[in-house]
């Protein structure tokens, strides 16, 4: 959890606990909005100590769909008249004082071989991205022929050479429904044998 402070179109800054952030680092950050949830990838421009636990972090925002768009700028306030020469001051920005989730996040896509799959997580094989354990991804899984999309974190990362990593995922982030759906299928697959 983290601490929003200011927010426009093109970035949040916030304060966070023991997240260490670094420049260059690529986040996901989610705002809920009354009962609406928006969720955007971006990358740390700033991350300034505090104290010893707590950073201020400025993020510009990397990717972000055409909803989260939309449902952004219908929380921001109109772009004021500014000067011309002036670009940061035309954007429009509120201050704001609400909680909001910050998670690592990557905004590569990668083709990666499954070995195992089970409602709890996959194990897959990588070639020419480097993971860290602990890193926080999206996958897109095919369970018997519907796309299913989990968060997941790494729990295990070995370097198997020819620039190949070997990983293990465990799901954190799985709906009742895409739950059902992976039990189902696994189970089935399971009980039909070699």
């Amino acid at each position: 959890m983290a601490h929003a402070l200011d927010l426009s179109i093109g970035g949040v800054r916030f304060q966070c606990l023991g997240l260490d952030l670094r420049h260059g680092e690529v986040v996901r950050v989610t705002f809920t909005f009354d009962d609406e949830t928006l969720s955007v990838v971006g990358q740390v421009l700033r991350a300034e100590a505090l104290d010893e636990m707590t950073q201020d972090v400025a993020l510009a925002f990397l990717k972000m769909s055409e909803e989260a768009r939309v449902l952004l700028q219908a929380h921001l306030p109109a772009p004021e008249e500014a000067n011309a020469g002036d670009e940061r001051r035309r954007l429009s920005r509120i201050n704001i004082d609400t909680g909001i989730t910050v998670t690592r996040a990557s905004v590569v896509d990668m083709v990666a071989q499954a070995q195992d799959v089970s409602a709890g997580g996959v194990h897959f094989v990588v070639e020419g991205i480097e993971l860290e354990l602990g890193d926080v991804l999206r996958v897109m899984l095919d369970v018997g022929g519907t796309p299913v999309s989990v968060i997941g974190q790494l729990v295990r990362v070995t370097d198997i050479g020819d620039f190949k990593q070997e990983a293990a995922l465990a799901f954190l982030d799985v709906t009742p429904e895409v739950l059902a759906l992976l039990n189902r299928h696994y189970t089935e697959s399971a009980n039909e044998g070699p």
